[in-house]
């Protein structure tokens, strides 16, 4: 009787289709009914086991897994951790942790904020110590630095507050997850340092501070394959992703440059470039395109003071490392250093 009742249930969450936004479901919607309309459709089912084959770990292990069975840590470039049998017992020396933390909501929506995978990551025992529940921000005085992710004093509203700072890698992840959180889960009244990045009320969702910050990391750090991937395995264990993963354009409708105007998707026919971001790796991404929506289109292009001539550069052709892209035309002038990564 266990099994038929352990293999209807297991059939029943097979049956339950994950609901991935479209572009056409936007089609038309300005910032406040997008929102809404991501609001609307949250998550239909939450996660609520740490173990086992349907629990938390056993999702996360889906995306997080590398090729040498080392799992991935949002929080250092640790190869020490693995996932281990996850029916019988967690993973040693590393947690899931909630990129915004519980600490900032009042109750309303329970433990739901933990619970929900979008807002989980992988990290090691020693975050939460450093992390507490501080905002996000640009570390300016640093009390903890892995190399990875710091933590330290930053001026917010002209007051000096703790915040931690993640990898440039994880920045716009960590940007999207935010304002994903945001959208889907507003309140009437922020607590601790919730207040710091989100405005009470379920509009416009972000401070004048985080708009700006979070902003910068989203667009500084694009939607990459990792990413992709991790919202593809969430979606299909609760019913739900990150539209601003699958649907990255919609931030510039909600907080960005497109703000009050209708969304228009993206037409099907144009071939999709992708902007400069802070961090490459050769074996991912492969090319780099010299190219942002925010500079101007005639702008010409070096790469260490070397000219480059077209649009995208091989990065096997670039040695590992930090370069200085500087591009310019008779009316701006402008500089950003990449990492290139094996």
């Amino acid at each position: 009787m266990i099994r038929t009742v352990t293999s209807i249930l297991l059939l029943c969450l097979t049956c339950l289709i994950a609901q991935a936004f479209e572009a056409d479901d936007f089609r038309g919607l300005t910032g406040r009914e997008i929102s809404s309309k991501i609001r609307q459709a949250g998550p239909t089912r939450l996660v609520t086991t740490t173990l086992g084959s349907t629990g938390a770990w056993a999702v996360t292990g889906r995306y997080a897994v590398r090729e040498d069975n080392s799992l991935t840590d949002f929080y250092s470039d640790s190869r020490d951790y693995r996932l281990g049998n996850i029916a019988v017992e967690p993973p040693q020396g590393i947690e899931l942790l909630p990129v915004a933390p519980a600490a900032w909501w009042n109750g309303i929506y329970g433990d739901s904020i933990v619970k929900d995978l979008v807002n989980l990551v992988p990290a090691n025992f020693d975050v939460i110590a450093r992390k507490r529940d501080y905002p996000p921000g640009t570390v300016e005085d640093a009390l903890y630095d892995n190399g990875f992710w710091r933590s330290g004093i930053a001026t917010i509203a002209s007051t000096e507050t703790n915040v931690f700072e993640p990898a440039d890698r994880y920045k716009g992840d960590f940007a999207r997850i935010f304002m994903y959180m945001a959208a889907v889960r507003p309140m009437s009244f922020w607590q601790s340092y919730g207040p710091m990045i989100y405005l009470d009320g379920d509009w416009p969702l972000l401070n004048s501070y985080s708009r700006r910050l979070l902003l910068a990391w989203h667009r500084g750090d694009p939607v990459d394959d990792f990413e992709k991937h991790r919202d593809k395995v969430i979606t299909e264990a609760q019913g739900s992703g990150n539209p601003f993963v699958t649907l990255p354009e919609l931030v510039e409708y909600i907080w960005g440059d497109s703000v009050g105007q209708p969304f228009t998707p993206p037409s099907e026919s144009e071939e999709p470039r992708l902007p400069l971001k802070a961090v490459y790796s050769v074996a991912g991404d492969r090319v780099l395109t010299l190219y942002s929506p925010y500079i101007a289109s005639d702008v010409t292009w070096t790469i260490d003071g070397n000219s480059v001539s077209g649009e995208t550069v091989d990065l096997s052709n670039l040695t590992l490392g930090r370069h200085v892209i500087a591009y310019g035309n008779t009316r701006l002038h402008g500089k950003l250093i990449i990492t290139v990564k094996p």
